[in-house]
Formats: structure tokens, sequence, C-alpha cells
């Protein structure tokens, strides 16, 4: 895997080819080096608008607010968590069958945290 400190020099070494990417591989670095707050950070600024904007990966939009959801959930923050589970569930409105497992994980979680 691409180690933290390596996709942070990518990110910041312009010209990034696609810095949505590359934040999506430094988030999940940090996830894998077991830094979620760290993972959190970069995964906040893919939902960030950005000038001159880079164009946007639709679905990594819903994804960010599923993996969100679940590093605030697993630091304690229930609040964040719902927030961004509320957020996967209004852009992830028609999911392929084999995503339906993660809607009906977010519902329920929404739910329980009612």
């Amino acid at each position: 895997f691409l180690r933290a400190r390596d996709a942070r020099a990518a990110l910041l070494s312009p010209p990034a080819a696609n810095p949505e990417l590359i934040r999506w591989m430094v988030a999940d670095a940090h996830e894998r080096l077991s830094q979620p707050d760290s993972a959190i950070v970069y995964l906040e600024m893919l939902l960030e608008p950005t000038y001159p904007a880079p164009p946007r990966l639709g679905f990594s939009v819903s994804f960010a607010h599923h993996r969100l959801a679940r590093l605030y959930t697993e630091i304690g923050l229930d609040a964040k968590a719902r927030e961004h589970r509320e957020a996967f569930l209004d852009t992830f409105t028609h999911p392929d069958p084999e995503f339906e497992p993660m809607v009906e994980e977010a519902e329920g979680a929404v739910e329980a945290l009612r």
C-alpha cells in the first residue's frame, strides 16, 4: 500500500494529475496505519470545493460519506457519523444490487442513532 508520507508528498507536489484520487489514496494509507483522524482529514477534503475545481468523480462523494461515517463512529463522534450517513443516503439513491447492503447498514445506523 501507499505510505502516508509518500502520498502526502504526491498531494503537495504539483502538478497532481488527479488530486481527488490522491486524497483518496492518502486517506486509505492513514486508515491502514490506524490513523483515523488523519484519514478523516483527507476524506473531508474530497467533499470541499476547490479552485480551480478538478473534475469530480461523482461516485466518490457518496463513498467518502460512507467511509467518514464509519471512521467517525470508530473515534466516537456519533453526531458526525450520523451526518455523513444521512449524506450518504441522500447521495446514493439508486445503488446496484451489490451495494444495497451498504444502504441498509447506513439506514440501520441512522435509526439507531436517533
